[in-house]
């Protein structure tokens, strides 16, 4: 036996033993999934890793039973960048053995070599692409984009950072692979390969030092020890569900209505927790800066699809933050008034405001929400000067509206059913296409404004890199509860009409609202008061 052969079969022991050591079942594939410090870090791993780190390599707590593993984002990078290159290069000299066995030419110099370097640069363009979908993965194009085709995938690849990590990873396999050819190999081919592993060494460890620094800079959010989450068990504690709303305003009401029932159905407690402020940018913020360990929820609302075109230097991307779980309910706003104010009719409204120019109060539960801009489209294609007057959520301006100290409101029908029939206020009319089966005789704004249309929709997402085990979890208990037909009822009375589905189709919802009401953000000129 040569000594090249030894070399073969201890890289061949110590990877094989690893993966199995470190959590990699050939039977199963994935028995645990891995966390890191952060979401970014987590969705990363999850992602891309695939076999699992228990936590002997990294820092390890256990505290009141759970464990906690931690370790940089940079870290993680480095390794993957090294992961699949050197599985390439297992799984080739596995094949290489079997192949000179077969042959009977382990003898043969030259046959050898050239099954080395085919070994070797067979392996460097998989590599290439490793890296580039790895820069994905930490940017944040998932599963959604990849489904889209190959094009969009492309595209996604196409930018600074995915394009030095498979330079990165390259460059680094590369190395690897001429200190392999010099290590194993002799005469002139192993000068050489030594003499191109000097010559690689000094850039190849500057362009990763840059990718590992780039990484953790842009994308590590911080230093957190976080739980390992095991999805069979989820949730183990009392999970938080963010509106990020006042108490009283539709997503607060659809976000009790849901907790209720998750509460009820998934052994733990769902508590609602009420971050208003910032155009509904504080509530998600926190959410996008929490653990992405399924114990803080978002219920999502149309604010998060407009305020990505209405303010220009968010913290966060939504669509690349916040993962989506499932849809809930869509509903139409309605247009509705104080009893006291003297238009019981759209047409009448309109006249009323041209009559009286700048002298009608708009109110809207927070700017950028579907209830301001559904009055910013109302204004746009009628001409009526409104001044927009935001208040933290539906509850406080409702109270205003029907106090007389402001004239209209674009509501979410949901939060205003109730003072609608209760006779405390006036409803002119719903905004979306058809009525409302819920209230029949109401007529739609577009029934005297041709075109106009508007509605809301709502669903529940969770911070990026939350595991999938525990939103397909989530997502089927959602679906249970939109099936069940008292639920049904419940949010009928709401006008809420269910939009159940895998969180794909609530991801579809997503961009399409973005796109929506980018356009109305853009040619109505709406601004932030």
């Amino acid at each position: 036996m040569t000594l090249a052969t030894l070399w073969f079969l201890l890289i061949a022991v110590l990877w094989t033993g690893y993966l199995v050591l470190e959590g990699f079942d050939f039977g199963v594939g994935m028995l645990l999934p891995v966390l890191g410090r952060n979401d970014t870090e987590r969705r990363v791993l999850i992602n891309t890793i695939g076999p699992v780190w228990d936590g002997n390599e990294v820092w390890v707590l256990t505290a009141g039973g759970a464990t906690f593993a931690a370790f940089p984002l940079w870290y993680a990078t480095l390794f993957s960048a090294f992961y699949l290159p050197l599985l390439l290069i297992l799984v080739g000299l596995i094949l290489r053995g079997v192949a000179f066995e077969y042959r009977g030419k382990i003898n043969d110099a030259r046959w050898t070599k050239q099954w080395d370097a085919a070994i070797v640069v067979g392996s460097a363009l998989p590599a290439l692409l490793w890296g580039v979908a790895f820069g994905n993965i930490v940017r944040g194009v998932d599963a959604a984009t990849v489904a889209k085709g190959p094009y969009h995938v492309l595209v996604a690849a196409l930018n600074p950072y995915s394009l030095l990590a498979g330079l990165t990873t390259v460059s680094l396999f590369a190395l690897h692979g001429a200190l392999f050819l010099g290590l194993k190999t002799s005469g002139d081919i192993r000068d050489r390969a030594i003499a191109l592993a000097a010559r690689l060494s000094v850039p190849t460890l500057v362009i990763a030092a840059g990718w590992a620094l780039w990484t953790q800079f842009a994308y590590g959010k911080g230093w957190t020890w976080v739980p390992v989450v095991v999805a069979a068990d989820y949730p183990t504690r009392p999970v938080n569900l963010v509106v990020a709303f006042t108490p009283g305003g539709p997503s607060d009401v659809l976000a009790r209505i849901m907790a209720q029932w998750l509460s009820e159905k998934m052994g733990q407690q769902f508590v609602i927790e009420n971050k208003p402020g910032g155009g509904n940018n504080i509530g998600v913020e926190y959410v996008v800066n929490s653990p992405g360990d399924g114990y803080t929820l978002l219920l999502v609302n149309p604010a998060n699809g407009i305020n990505a075109t209405l303010y220009k230097n968010l913290s966060y991307n939504f669509i690349r933050d916040i993962m989506p779980v499932a849809g809930l309910v869509r509903t139409p706003n309605v247009m509705e008034v104080p009893t006291t104010f003297p238009a019981k009719t759209v047409a009448e409204f309109i006249a009323y405001c041209k009559a009286n120019p700048g002298k009608v109060n708009m109110a809207s539960s927070g700017s950028g929400t579907s209830v301001h801009l559904s009055g910013e489209l109302f204004k746009s294609m009628t001409g009526c000067e409104m001044l927009h007057v935001p208040y933290k959520g539906a509850g406080p301006a409702l109270t205003d509206l029907m106090a007389g100290n402001v004239h209209v409101l674009f509501d979410n029908l949901p939060s205003s059913a109730g003072h609608i029939k209760g006779g405390r206020l006036r409803a002119l009319a719903v905004t979306s296409a058809q009525r409302e089966p819920s209230m029949p005789d109401l007529p739609t704004v577009a029934e005297t404004v041709p075109g106009y249309e508007a509605t809301a929709w709502f669903g529940i997402g969770v911070p990026k890199g939350t595991p999938r085990e525990v939103i397909d979890k989530l997502n089927a208990e959602v679906n249970r509860a939109l099936a069940d037909p008292k639920m049904r009822e419940r949010l009928a009375e709401l006008g809420g009409k269910p939009i159940a589905g895998t969180p794909e189709d609530f991801a579809d919802v997503i961009a399409a609202e973005t796109r929506k009401w980018a356009k109305v953000v853009q040619s109505s000129g709406a601004k932030v008061e």
